[in-house]
Protein backbone atom coordinates (compact mmCIF):
# COMPACT_ATOMS: atom_id res chain seq x y z
CA UNK A 1 0.00 0.00 0.00
CA UNK A 2 1.40 3.41 -0.99
CA UNK A 3 2.33 5.62 1.94
CA UNK A 4 0.48 8.97 1.96
CA UNK A 5 2.36 12.14 2.85
CA UNK A 6 0.57 13.94 5.68
CA UNK A 7 -0.01 17.61 4.96
CA UNK A 8 -2.16 20.53 6.10
CA UNK A 9 -2.82 23.76 4.22
CA UNK A 10 -2.27 26.68 6.60
CA UNK A 11 -2.98 29.82 4.62
CA UNK A 12 0.07 30.88 2.64
CA UNK A 13 2.00 27.67 3.30
CA UNK A 14 1.52 23.92 3.62
CA UNK A 15 2.86 21.82 6.46
CA UNK A 16 4.27 18.45 5.35
CA UNK A 17 4.83 16.08 8.29
CA UNK A 18 7.04 13.19 7.15
CA UNK A 19 7.45 10.26 9.51
CA UNK A 20 10.32 7.98 8.45
CA UNK A 21 10.19 9.10 4.81
CA UNK A 22 11.67 7.00 2.03
CA UNK A 23 13.86 8.21 -0.82
CA UNK A 24 10.90 8.54 -3.25
CA UNK A 25 8.97 10.87 -0.92
CA UNK A 26 12.02 13.08 -0.45
CA UNK A 27 12.74 13.13 -4.18
CA UNK A 28 9.15 14.19 -4.90
CA UNK A 29 9.37 17.09 -2.42
CA UNK A 30 12.78 18.09 -3.75
CA UNK A 31 11.35 18.41 -7.25
CA UNK A 32 8.20 20.16 -6.03
CA UNK A 33 10.00 22.89 -4.04
CA UNK A 34 13.28 23.05 -5.95
CA UNK A 35 15.32 21.66 -3.06
CA UNK A 36 18.72 20.01 -3.58
CA UNK A 37 18.42 16.22 -3.41
CA UNK A 38 21.65 15.95 -1.44
CA UNK A 39 20.32 18.23 1.29
CA UNK A 40 17.10 16.25 1.60
CA UNK A 41 19.06 13.02 1.81
CA UNK A 42 20.87 14.47 4.82
CA UNK A 43 17.59 14.21 6.70
CA UNK A 44 17.48 10.40 6.38
CA UNK A 45 20.50 9.23 8.40
CA UNK A 46 20.12 10.33 11.99
CA UNK A 47 21.55 11.45 14.33
CA UNK A 48 23.27 14.56 12.98
CA UNK A 49 24.70 17.56 14.77
CA UNK A 50 22.30 20.50 15.34
CA UNK A 51 22.67 23.10 12.58
CA UNK A 52 20.97 25.78 10.48
CA UNK A 53 21.72 26.26 6.78
CA UNK A 54 20.28 29.25 4.90
CA UNK A 55 20.08 28.82 1.11
CA UNK A 56 18.21 31.71 -0.47
CA UNK A 57 14.67 30.38 -0.87
CA UNK A 58 14.71 27.92 2.04
CA UNK A 59 16.16 27.17 5.47
CA UNK A 60 17.37 23.75 6.59
CA UNK A 61 17.33 23.25 10.37
CA UNK A 62 18.39 20.20 12.37
CA UNK A 63 17.55 20.05 16.07
CA UNK A 64 18.08 17.27 18.59
CA UNK A 65 15.91 16.54 21.60
CA UNK A 66 16.50 14.20 24.56
CA UNK A 67 14.53 10.99 25.12
CA UNK A 68 14.86 9.78 28.72
CA UNK A 69 14.55 6.21 29.99
CA UNK A 70 13.82 6.81 33.66
CA UNK A 71 14.10 3.14 34.67
CA UNK A 72 17.54 2.65 33.14
CA UNK A 73 18.60 6.27 33.75
CA UNK A 74 19.94 6.67 30.22
CA UNK A 75 19.42 9.28 27.52
CA UNK A 76 18.97 9.01 23.77
CA UNK A 77 18.62 11.59 21.02
CA UNK A 78 15.63 12.30 18.81
CA UNK A 79 16.19 14.34 15.65
CA UNK A 80 13.75 16.68 13.92
CA UNK A 81 14.66 18.18 10.53
CA UNK A 82 12.92 21.29 9.23
CA UNK A 83 12.77 22.74 5.72
CA UNK A 84 11.22 26.21 5.71
CA UNK A 85 10.25 28.17 2.60
CA UNK A 86 7.77 30.87 1.67
CA UNK A 87 5.00 28.41 0.90
CA UNK A 88 6.04 25.25 2.75
CA UNK A 89 7.24 23.81 6.05
CA UNK A 90 8.55 20.26 5.97
CA UNK A 91 9.19 18.38 9.22
CA UNK A 92 11.01 15.05 9.08
CA UNK A 93 11.07 12.85 12.16
CA UNK A 94 11.24 9.28 13.43
CA UNK A 95 7.94 8.62 15.24
CA UNK A 96 8.21 11.86 17.20
CA UNK A 97 5.21 12.01 19.54
CA UNK A 98 5.18 15.83 19.75
CA UNK A 99 4.84 16.28 15.98
CA UNK A 100 2.34 13.46 15.59
CA UNK A 101 0.10 14.82 18.36
CA UNK A 102 0.40 18.43 17.17
CA UNK A 103 -0.40 17.43 13.59
CA UNK A 104 -3.57 15.63 14.70
CA UNK A 105 -4.54 18.55 16.93
CA UNK A 106 -4.03 21.03 14.07
CA UNK A 107 -6.21 18.87 11.83
CA UNK A 108 -9.07 18.62 14.34
CA UNK A 109 -8.94 21.84 16.36
CA UNK A 110 -9.87 25.00 14.47
CA UNK A 111 -8.40 27.30 17.12
CA UNK A 112 -5.01 25.58 16.90
CA UNK A 113 -5.08 25.71 13.12
CA UNK A 114 -6.00 29.39 13.20
CA UNK A 115 -2.93 30.21 15.33
CA UNK A 116 -0.67 28.80 12.60
CA UNK A 117 -2.35 30.40 9.59
CA UNK A 118 0.32 32.32 7.64
CA UNK A 119 2.65 31.85 10.64
CA UNK A 120 5.10 28.98 9.93
CA UNK A 121 7.54 30.20 12.58
CA UNK A 122 4.76 30.03 15.18
CA UNK A 123 4.36 26.36 14.23
CA UNK A 124 8.10 25.73 14.60
CA UNK A 125 8.20 27.60 17.91
CA UNK A 126 5.40 25.39 19.27
CA UNK A 127 7.17 22.21 18.13
CA UNK A 128 10.41 23.42 19.72
CA UNK A 129 8.73 24.39 22.99
CA UNK A 130 6.66 21.21 23.30
CA UNK A 131 9.77 19.12 22.53
CA UNK A 132 11.55 20.81 25.43
CA UNK A 133 8.92 19.78 27.99
CA UNK A 134 10.58 16.38 28.74
CA UNK A 135 13.75 18.27 29.67
CA UNK A 136 12.18 19.35 32.96
CA UNK A 137 11.49 15.74 33.92
CA UNK A 138 15.11 14.88 33.10
CA UNK A 139 16.38 17.80 35.19
CA UNK A 140 14.16 16.72 38.10
CA UNK A 141 15.51 13.16 37.85
CA UNK A 142 19.08 14.47 37.85
CA UNK A 143 18.32 16.64 40.89
CA UNK A 144 16.77 13.69 42.76
CA UNK A 145 19.77 11.53 41.90
CA UNK A 146 22.13 14.22 43.21
CA UNK A 147 20.17 14.37 46.48
CA UNK A 148 20.47 10.58 46.85
CA UNK A 149 24.21 10.71 46.16
CA UNK A 150 24.64 13.56 48.64
CA UNK A 151 22.91 11.57 51.39
CA UNK A 152 25.39 8.67 51.11
CA UNK A 153 28.50 10.43 49.79
CA UNK A 154 30.61 9.66 52.90
CA UNK A 155 29.55 6.01 53.02
CA UNK A 156 32.63 4.73 51.19
CA UNK A 157 31.69 1.09 51.83
CA UNK A 158 28.63 1.57 49.59
CA UNK A 159 30.01 0.56 46.18
CA UNK A 160 27.01 1.93 44.28
CA UNK A 161 27.81 5.55 45.21
CA UNK A 162 30.63 5.98 42.70
CA UNK A 163 28.60 4.24 39.99
CA UNK A 164 25.69 6.62 40.63
CA UNK A 165 28.02 9.61 40.36
CA UNK A 166 29.46 8.39 37.05
CA UNK A 167 26.02 7.57 35.61
CA UNK A 168 24.80 11.06 36.52
CA UNK A 169 27.87 12.69 34.95
CA UNK A 170 27.36 10.71 31.74
CA UNK A 171 23.68 11.71 31.62
CA UNK A 172 24.51 15.40 32.12
CA UNK A 173 27.28 15.29 29.49
CA UNK A 174 24.98 13.61 26.96
CA UNK A 175 22.22 16.15 27.55
CA UNK A 176 24.70 19.01 27.22
CA UNK A 177 25.82 17.58 23.89
CA UNK A 178 22.20 17.51 22.68
CA UNK A 179 21.28 20.98 23.93
CA UNK A 180 24.57 22.83 23.38
CA UNK A 181 23.72 24.70 20.14
CA UNK A 182 19.94 24.88 20.55
CA UNK A 183 19.79 28.46 21.71
CA UNK A 184 22.14 29.73 19.00
CA UNK A 185 20.12 28.00 16.29
CA UNK A 186 16.79 29.43 17.52
CA UNK A 187 18.36 32.90 17.59
CA UNK A 188 19.69 32.45 14.05
CA UNK A 189 16.31 31.09 12.95
CA UNK A 190 14.66 34.31 14.07
CA UNK A 191 17.19 36.34 12.06
CA UNK A 192 17.25 34.22 8.90
CA UNK A 193 13.53 33.42 8.64
CA UNK A 194 12.48 37.07 8.67
CA UNK A 195 13.56 37.38 5.02
CA UNK A 196 11.41 34.39 4.01
CA UNK A 197 8.23 34.56 6.04
CA UNK A 198 6.15 37.11 7.93
CA UNK A 199 6.69 37.60 11.65
CA UNK A 200 3.99 38.68 14.06
CA UNK A 201 4.84 40.22 17.43
CA UNK A 202 3.41 37.26 19.32
CA UNK A 203 5.55 34.89 17.24
CA UNK A 204 8.70 36.75 18.27
CA UNK A 205 7.54 36.61 21.87
CA UNK A 206 6.98 32.88 21.47
CA UNK A 207 10.51 32.40 20.14
CA UNK A 208 11.91 34.54 22.95
CA UNK A 209 10.11 32.33 25.47
CA UNK A 210 11.67 29.26 23.85
CA UNK A 211 15.09 30.91 24.07
CA UNK A 212 14.43 31.67 27.76
CA UNK A 213 13.55 28.00 28.34
CA UNK A 214 16.75 26.88 26.62
CA UNK A 215 18.82 29.29 28.71
CA UNK A 216 17.17 28.02 31.89
CA UNK A 217 17.76 24.37 30.91
CA UNK A 218 21.42 25.05 30.09
CA UNK A 219 21.99 26.95 33.36
CA UNK A 220 20.51 24.04 35.32
CA UNK A 221 22.74 21.57 33.48
CA UNK A 222 25.85 23.64 34.24
CA UNK A 223 24.83 23.88 37.90
CA UNK A 224 24.25 20.13 38.13
CA UNK A 225 27.55 19.43 36.38
CA UNK A 226 29.45 21.52 38.95
CA UNK A 227 27.57 19.85 41.82
CA UNK A 228 28.31 16.33 40.57
CA UNK A 229 31.99 17.20 40.06
CA UNK A 230 32.14 18.45 43.66
CA UNK A 231 30.43 15.28 44.91
CA UNK A 232 32.89 13.13 42.98
CA UNK A 233 35.84 15.06 44.42
CA UNK A 234 34.36 14.66 47.93
CA UNK A 235 33.88 10.93 47.40
CA UNK A 236 37.41 10.50 46.07
CA UNK A 237 38.83 12.51 49.00
CA UNK A 238 36.93 10.34 51.48
CA UNK A 239 38.06 7.17 49.71
CA UNK A 240 41.68 8.39 49.70
CA UNK A 241 41.44 9.25 53.40
CA UNK A 242 40.15 5.77 54.19
CA UNK A 243 42.90 4.17 52.11
CA UNK A 244 45.53 6.30 53.88
CA UNK A 245 44.20 5.13 57.24
CA UNK A 246 44.47 1.51 56.14
CA UNK A 247 48.03 2.04 54.93
CA UNK A 248 48.88 3.84 58.19
CA UNK A 249 47.55 0.97 60.30
CA UNK A 250 49.50 -1.58 58.25
CA UNK A 251 52.67 0.52 58.52
CA UNK A 252 52.30 0.89 62.30
CA UNK A 253 51.63 -2.83 62.67
CA UNK A 254 54.78 -3.60 60.66
CA UNK A 255 56.80 -1.20 62.82
CA UNK A 256 55.45 -2.70 66.08
CA UNK A 257 56.31 -6.29 65.12
CA UNK A 258 59.69 -5.33 63.60
CA UNK A 259 61.73 -5.86 66.83
CA UNK A 260 60.10 -9.25 67.33
CA UNK A 261 60.85 -10.16 63.74
CA UNK A 262 64.47 -9.06 64.17
CA UNK A 263 64.99 -11.14 67.35
CA UNK A 264 63.25 -14.14 65.75
CA UNK A 265 65.52 -13.80 62.71
CA UNK A 266 68.62 -13.72 64.94
CA UNK A 267 67.59 -16.89 66.76
CA UNK A 268 66.92 -18.64 63.47
CA UNK A 269 70.47 -18.13 62.19
CA UNK A 270 72.43 -21.38 61.60
CA UNK A 271 75.76 -20.08 62.91
CA UNK A 272 74.31 -19.06 66.28
CA UNK A 273 76.14 -20.60 69.29
CA UNK A 274 74.33 -23.66 70.71
CA UNK A 275 74.26 -22.12 74.20
CA UNK A 276 71.84 -19.41 72.96
CA UNK A 277 69.55 -22.06 71.49
CA UNK A 278 68.90 -23.70 74.80
CA UNK A 279 65.52 -23.38 76.55
CA UNK A 280 67.19 -21.17 79.13
CA UNK A 281 67.14 -18.21 76.69
CA UNK A 282 63.72 -18.86 75.13
CA UNK A 283 61.49 -17.09 77.67
CA UNK A 284 63.78 -14.09 78.11
CA UNK A 285 63.82 -13.65 74.33
CA UNK A 286 60.01 -13.76 74.28
CA UNK A 287 59.87 -11.23 77.10
CA UNK A 288 62.23 -8.85 75.28
CA UNK A 289 60.15 -9.14 72.09
CA UNK A 290 56.92 -8.35 73.95
CA UNK A 291 58.55 -5.49 75.84
CA UNK A 292 59.84 -3.86 72.67
CA UNK A 293 56.41 -4.26 71.04
CA UNK A 294 54.78 -2.67 74.10
CA UNK A 295 57.26 0.26 74.08
CA UNK A 296 56.59 0.96 70.40
CA UNK A 297 52.83 0.68 70.95
CA UNK A 298 52.95 3.20 73.82
CA UNK A 299 55.16 5.50 71.72
CA UNK A 300 52.68 5.49 68.82
CA UNK A 301 49.80 6.10 71.24
CA UNK A 302 51.64 9.04 72.80
CA UNK A 303 52.20 10.57 69.36
CA UNK A 304 48.47 9.98 68.60
CA UNK A 305 49.34 7.95 65.53
CA UNK A 306 46.88 5.28 66.67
Amino acid sequence: MKKQTEKIKLGSYTWYALNKPNAKELAHLANQFNLPHLVLKEAIPSIQRPKLIAKGHYLFVVLLYPIFNKNKFILKSSEIDYFIGKNFVITIHQNNKVIKDLFKKTQKDQQTRKSYINQPIALLADIAELSLDPCWEILNSINNQILKINSKILNISNKTTLMSILETRILITHMQKIMRNHRKIILRLEEQASSLVRFETHTKDHLNHTIYMLTDIWDNLMSYENTVQSLQQTYESAATHKLNNIVKILTIFSAVVLPSTLIASIFSMKNLPEELLSSLYFWPAIAIMLLLDLILFIFFKTKKWL
